[in-house]
């Protein structure tokens, strides 16, 4: 019984010691110059998804003006001092769920979950004049995630990934439906996919990220695994790809100029979720804090990633982010942040001459009040040689 006590203590103890040590690197990790700014908002109606291409910013929620809260795409401007301002309102059927969202070529691609359709496909050349141009339903799927590639459109449901060609975008067309998980040894299922360049980017759980050869969208050929266990997300950005794994692999980040042969860089263990990226920090979510809080992990030394240099505060429920801003979407309204680094002045010498010892040249006499008395009137004058021991006068030349 006593080695149980001694070893029970002994795990508190470790335990303890583990927690302030983390608590202490955290807290000096979190002394950075770089801060979460907010710049505007704009109305939303409630927020399940932000996107933005650039052009507009799309946020997905329930339209609150409509008696039955309609699932809608709001489509807002954004300036380049943040200021946010809605435009339009596309409405879709109620038994809607949208899952995500990705836009090229003027179009705004929505996999949508309800009894009619799984792909929405949404005209955005006019933003004001903004609509429904195509719908398609695909028998047995239920998409959760979707990317385009130039007149393709990628939708995974978690096990299965469907290839659509969308160049008739009123009569989108489904190309290939039989890239099953299993076919493409993918362990774990489809949790994620994302495509950078001509390549395509799928986390699979245990099997860590495929990457696929897009070349021919119809038939993509598989190119290159990166190892990371638990892959459930992955956002590339400037030939970098960030992966939310778990455990030791909590993020992953590779290098992607070569797609066919990437090269992990670093590696920061825990467990969060990873929910965009915005020029190099790395956004996310449900870690230690309220999980409504957003942590930015300074991820631009790719090989030497800085954990939790800036914390933003919100009962958040959507993050997304481009090369200018960060949006964050919640109950009310889509909030417009800038994440930037503040340059901080470096600490000016007081240049105070010291309590002991000679003075150097130059230095400033202390206050009365201080340690040190200023010279007295009977110091020697300014430009005599200063004496070889005891205080200096002010103004005194030492000896060579």
């Amino acid at each position: 019984m006593k080695h149980l006590r001694n070893r029970r203590s002994n795990y508190l103890i470790i335990c303890l010691a583990v927690t302030m040590t983390l608590l202490w690197s955290i807290t000096a990790v979190a002394q950075s110059n770089v801060s979460f700014t907010r710049l505007g908002n704009s109305e939303g109606g409630g927020s399940f998804f932000v996107h933005s291409d650039g052009r507009f910013l799309y946020n997905a929620g329930p339209n609150v003006t409509m008696p039955d809260y309609v699932p809608n795409i709001s489509l807002h401007t954004v300036d380049d001092a943040g200021q946010a301002t809605l435009i339009n309102r596309v409405s879709l059927l109620a038994s809607t769920h949208i899952a995500q969202m990705d836009s090229t070529h003027h179009s705004l691609y929505i996999a949508a979950n309800n009894p009619e359709h799984d792909l929405v496909i949404v005209d955005t050349a006019n933003a004001y004049t903004a609509a429904v141009i195509g719908t398609l339903d695909i028998a047995d799927f239920n998409p959760q995630r979707i990317e385009a590639i130039g007149d393709y459109v990628v939708m995974s449901d978690g096990f299965v990934l469907a290839i659509v060609d969308v160049r008739d975008r009123a009569n989108p067309a489904v190309v290939s439906h039989d890239l099953a998980a299993q076919n493409l040894s993918l362990g774990g299922g489809i949790r994620d996919i994302e495509i950078a360049g001509d390549h395509l980017y799928v986390a699979a759980w245990r099997s860590g990220v495929i990457v696929f050869d897009m070349s021919n969208p119809a038939r993509p050929t598989r190119a290159a695994t990166i190892p990371a266990w638990g892959a459930e997300r992955v956002i590339a950005e400037a030939n970098t790809l960030y992966i939310d794994g778990v455990n030791d692999d909590g993020l992953v980040v590779a290098d992607i100029s070569n797609p066919a042969a990437p090269t992990i860089l670093s590696r920061i263990g825990g467990n969060w979720h990873l929910r965009a990226v915005h020029n190099g920090f790395a956004l996310i979510t449900g870690y230690h804090l309220d999980p409504a809080g957003v942590i930015a992990i300074d991820v631009r030394d790719r090989a030497n990633p800085q954990f939790d240099v800036a914390q933003y505060y919100r009962r958040l429920t959507a993050v997304g982010g481009d090369s200018r801003f960060v949006y964050i979407g919640y109950a009310g309204a889509i909030e417009v942040l800038r994440l930037q680094e503040i340059a901080i002045a470096p600490p000016v010498a007081d240049n105070l001459c010291p309590e002991s010892g000679r003075w150097p040249p130059g230095c400033t006499p202390r206050t009365p009040d201080s340690t040190v008395s200023p010279p007295s009137s009977s110091s020697r004058p300014p430009g005599q040689p200063c004496p070889t021991s005891g205080k200096w006068p002010a103004g005194c030349v030492p000896a060579p």
